[in-house]
């Protein structure tokens, strides 16, 4: 494993997985440059993350959907802390609706938000996850029916994470999970790529009050 000290840039790290990663990131002693739209909620990921042992702490606004912003945000942070070893573009956000009842805004945001936001010696890593808690589908409608319909509409594709939920799997993954396998990928040698990571629960997560 890569022990020398490193810097991380983390988008979407106000919440949910960014901020696990960002924290996880932190107890390695790694300097830390994170970004997302919500400032309040960004400074605690920010004070945690110093907590917790980072070595250097940039926090700042951060608009994937906007260019400047983008470009603002990556010039102040390599200002501040030099080039980022790692990126983790982890800012996403998702609405649930039939494609002839969608706004084309909301469409129009996913598509700056989840794939336009963002040589040599650069190697990218894909994170694919099945159920996981955050605020990625916070817009959805959550109603047991709504859930069970959209269940059972996704099954009918053969999705796997469908699937496991139509079975009565109600597994779920937390934030720590999907941070600590980023921050196993990101840390092999040099010339080691991870190159695609599939998580999925496997059972329900057990709490300490199970192994009573």
């Amino acid at each position: 494993m890569i022990s020398e000290s490193r810097t991380g840039l983390i988008t979407g790290a106000s919440s949910g997985l960014g901020a696990a990663i960002a924290l996880e990131m932190a107890t390695r002693g790694w300097k830390l440059a994170i970004g997302a739209r919500r400032a309040d909620r960004l400074a605690e990921t920010a004070e945690k993350a110093r907590a917790q042992g980072a070595a250097k702490v940039y926090a700042g606004d951060l608009d994937v959907t906007d260019d400047a912003s983008v470009e603002r945000c990556f010039a102040a942070s390599e200002h501040a802390l030099g080039v980022a070893d790692v990126i983790v573009n982890n800012a996403g956000a998702s609405r649930f609706h039939w494609l002839e009842e969608t706004d084309i805004r909301w469409l129009r945001s996913e598509i700056e938000t989840n794939l336009i936001g963002e040589g040599t010696g650069i190697r990218v890593i894909e994170v694919r996850l099945g159920p996981a808690l955050s605020e990625f589908a916070l817009a959805w409608d959550l109603a047991p029916e709504t859930m069970q319909k959209r269940t059972e509409h996704w099954a009918s594709f053969g999705l796997r994470d469908a699937r496991m939920l139509a079975q009565g799997n109600l597994g779920i993954l937390m934030p720590d999970d999907v941070a600590c396998a980023v921050v196993h990928a990101v840390t092999q040698p040099r010339h080691v790529l991870v190159d695609t990571i599939e998580l999925q629960p496997s059972v329900p997560r057990r709490t300490d009050a199970d192994s009573r």
